[in-house]
């Protein structure tokens, strides 16, 4: 069962995270979740702490195959028009490849330069 404020590991990390702010939510409405069952979809909300595929556990560790990888379909070159914002810009890339959203490559010549 799942209660407000319990502390469990993410598998990924090995990380102890207290899950301070369950939430259910529907469309634009949340709630604060006090407790939980088998198949409830609770919300959780930690900045950082979380990826996309990661198992919580309290108790004795859990670990599951991770979400598989594809090839990618669709390629673009990303630029960065602002020279002056390029930790804004890979900031902005590297939160899009925390949730899995984009793959990036780098052509082998060349160093890092543009992504593609």
């Amino acid at each position: 069962t799942f209660t407000r404020g319990m502390k469990v590991k993410v598998d990924r990390t090995g990380k102890q995270v207290t899950l301070s702010r369950p939430q259910k939510m529907f469309a634009q409405d949340r709630e604060v979740v006090e407790g939980g069952f088998a198949g409830d979809v609770i919300g959780l909300n930690n900045p950082g702490a979380f990826a996309i595929g990661d198992t919580v556990y309290a108790g004795s560790p859990r670990s599951y195959p991770g979400i598989p990888s594809f090839s990618p379909e669709l390629f673009c070159y990303l630029r960065n028009p602002n020279p002056s914002k390029y930790k804004q810009f890979q900031k902005g890339l590297d939160e899009l490849l925390g949730e899995g959203a984009v793959q990036v490559l780098y052509q082998k010549e060349g160093g890092r330069m543009d992504p593609i």
